[in-house]
């Protein structure tokens, strides 16, 4: 059988346990890549298996996996599919949402995950808690059952079709917080004495919302869905929300290293 895992991660927590599952995984018939807004859906057509993870911002999916699976044509046979989200506080419906849309592109449920993750906005905005920076105690177990369950899968035994999540009605609770965050952007500071115009920022945005310009890089709040990976990954800390993300702790690709090998343990 072939597998593919597919993810969209903002800083890094879902792009991390992507990596830890292919590496569990450890088969060739197994590949992994980031979706993309422009991305070949063509790749797919002879896929048994579908792996595919996404952050959760404020109880919903991310922008980015809507878009993707709303674009995604629907197979022509049914394809299997794993999904999980990462999330900071609580997965809200995310994952019921995705997979109802999922759903309708003929791809048949076999198992979900949710996973504590560091929280890329919260680790900014919020006073220090160790939990905003690390994946839950758990997460470390549950990844090795749930690559178990992808394991059994791919031996050709019989995956049972799974229901996709009852309702979590906390959710409303955090409506106005929602409405909130979508309808009124933070926006960001570029302090260009310390910006190298290194060009990272534009080109780690998957919605193109970065451009370099000859006064250094200009953002477009249009497309912004407000993962913070320009923030966490600016290799000089040139870009801010307030004046106090100069001292906090970023969640760059080498925390998330260090984090992986924890999970891999």
């Amino acid at each position: 059988m072939k597998l593919k895992i597919l993810y969209h991660s903002g800083a890094g927590s879902t792009q991390t346990i992507a990596e830890v599952y292919h590496e569990l995984l450890n088969c060739s018939s197994c590949s992994i890549e980031s979706v993309s807004l422009n991305y070949d859906y063509s790749s797919l057509e002879d896929i048994d298996i579908l792996v595919f993870g996404f952050p959760t911002y404020h109880c919903a999916p991310s922008t980015t996996a809507l878009d993707f699976i709303d674009k995604m044509p629907a197979f022509v046979q049914p394809v299997r599919l794993f999904v999980f989200t990462t999330y900071a506080l609580y997965p809200g419906n995310a994952l019921r949402k995705f997979i109802g849309k999922a759903a309708r592109k003929n791809l048949v449920l076999c198992g979900h995950a949710a996973y504590r993750s560091p929280a890329s906005d919260g680790s900014l905005l919020l006073p220090h808690m160790n939990f905003m920076f690390n994946y839950g105690k758990t997460v470390p177990k549950l990844v090795q059952r749930d690559v178990s369950k992808i394991r059994s899968i791919l031996r050709g035994q019989t995956a049972i079709k799974v229901r996709k999540p009852g309702v979590r009605l906390y959710t409303i609770l955090n409506f106005p917080n929602s409405f909130i965050a979508k309808r009124f952007k933070m926006t960001f500071t570029i302090l260009m004495d310390r910006c190298i115009q290194c060009g990272r920022c534009q080109r780690n945005c998957l919605r193109g919302c970065w451009e370099d310009t000859e006064g250094g890089p200009v953002v477009n709040y249009a497309n912004c869905e407000s993962c913070f990976k320009c923030i966490h990954h600016c290799p000089v800390g040139a870009i801010i929300l307030t004046s106090g993300t100069l001292k906090r702790q970023k969640l760059t690709l080498s925390y998330y290293r260090d984090l992986k090998r924890g999970l891999l343990a």
